[in-house]
């Protein structure tokens, strides 16, 4: 029988019984939406405030395994550096924070979380979400591998705010979404009251 390799994420002292595999970019894997909260709620004991920031993809996606590819790098540079071991003791995989990036990156696979997407109003993939350090969503947008450029553009500006500022921003985005959601709601109702004028029109001319 073949044995199963688990992973575990923490922050811990390299044993002389562990061997070190190598080190990778730390993206956390959100399978639920009390993974997202938490990931969203941090390590809890940051001692700086980061923005976090969530991909959405699936595994089918072309274009988002190439954005993936570009994705790694990012977070390679800016992100989370883990030192994979394989624990002495037993046979599971091992990863250990060994530097802590200017922000936190996870991703959420769009066909095993569909629900969970959809909540979040994600309809195209891939998509980025930004966070403020407080959870708070401060941008959304559709960013496939010809997009990175405006990713970067994004993650430069608003690192170079202050906590406050990002805040800011977030509320201004939340506005800007229920303005939108209104807006839409209007439109509907004014094409309704349109549909029934033309269609008492269309009686009135065959009577």
């Amino acid at each position: 029988s073949s044995s199963t390799t688990t992973t575990t994420t923490t922050k811990r002292k390299v044993s002389d019984q562990d061997q070190v595999i190598g080190t990778r970019p730390r993206i956390v894997s959100i399978e639920s939406a009390e993974d997202y909260k938490a990931f969203l709620e941090g390590d809890g004991d940051d001692e700086e405030e980061r923005l976090c920031i969530v991909k959405f993809y699936a595994s089918w996606c072309k274009s988002c395994q190439k954005f993936g590819e570009q994705y790694k790098r990012i977070a390679r540079e800016i992100g989370d550096l883990e030192e994979v071991t394989m624990s002495g003791s037993s046979d599971d995989e091992v990863a250990s924070v060994v530097r802590e990036g200017e922000i936190r990156m996870g991703e959420i696979e769009y066909g095993s979380n569909t629900e969970l997407c959809k909540s979040l109003g994600v309809t195209k993939l891939p998509t980025v979400h930004i966070y403020s350090s407080k959870g708070k969503l401060v941008d959304s947008f559709r960013c496939g591998p010809k997009k990175v450029s405006v990713l970067l553009d994004k993650l430069d500006m608003y690192m170079s705010m202050s906590p406050a500022e990002v805040d800011f921003e977030a509320d201004m985005y939340e506005g800007a979404l229920v303005g939108d959601s209104i807006l839409d709601a209007l439109n509907e109702e004014i094409s309704a009251a349109a549909a029934v004028s033309d269609a008492a029109s269309l009686l009135g001319a065959s009577s």
